[in-house]
């Protein structure tokens, strides 16, 4: 009698286990991912964003609406989706808050490191503005504040920021 206990103990948390593992657990947290990359100098895009995706079946969640409460996807998912943590750690900074750019570039001090703090390039004589930082001498990203520009230095970001940030859903072509 009681190995048939111990058997059935045994499956009921190996049940339980591969739910929650297969992301099948009731109130499952949502997965905020983050895509792009930080620019490392002004003359180029910043394409960041984020993207709220269900932690069972990874489907995309549209949040333009609210957060949602069931996956999308109900016929192959369909799971409860919770939205209980109140914020996440940056995905550019790692958690850390420093400006990407600046460690990247190896400046300690947050100054432009394609003029090095100057302002101006020396080239062939000449010395044009430097096209990085238009003259400032701090990092283009950072303002010289070696901080993150996506969290403020905080090092994490809350949801409702990251719901604000998150990239729209392409429009279907007609």
């Amino acid at each position: 009698m009681d190995m048939r206990r111990s058997r059935r103990a045994l499956w009921a948390a190996a049940v339980a286990v591969t739910a929650v593992f297969a992301g099948c657990s009731p109130g499952t947290d949502v997965a905020v991912g983050f895509v792009g990359q930080t620019p490392t100098n002004a003359l180029v895009a910043d394409t960041r964003g984020v993207e709220f995706r269900c932690p069972g079946c990874k489907a995309k969640l549209d949040v333009s609406a609210g957060p949602a409460q069931r996956c999308p996807d109900r016929k192959n998912c369909g799971i409860r989706i919770s939205w209980a943590r109140p914020d996440r750690a940056c995905g550019y900074c790692f958690g850390t808050g420093e400006c990407v750019a600046c460690r990247l570039m190896n400046q300690d001090d947050g100054k432009c490191y394609s003029c090095r703090g100057q302002g101006y390039v020396t080239v062939e004589g000449t010395t044009p503005d430097c096209k990085n930082c238009k003259r400032t001498a701090k990092c283009p990203i950072c303002k010289g504040e070696r901080r993150c520009d996506f969290c403020g230095g905080d090092g994490k970001v809350s949801l409702e920021e990251l719901r604000a940030k998150a990239k729209p859903e392409p429009a279907p072509n007609p």
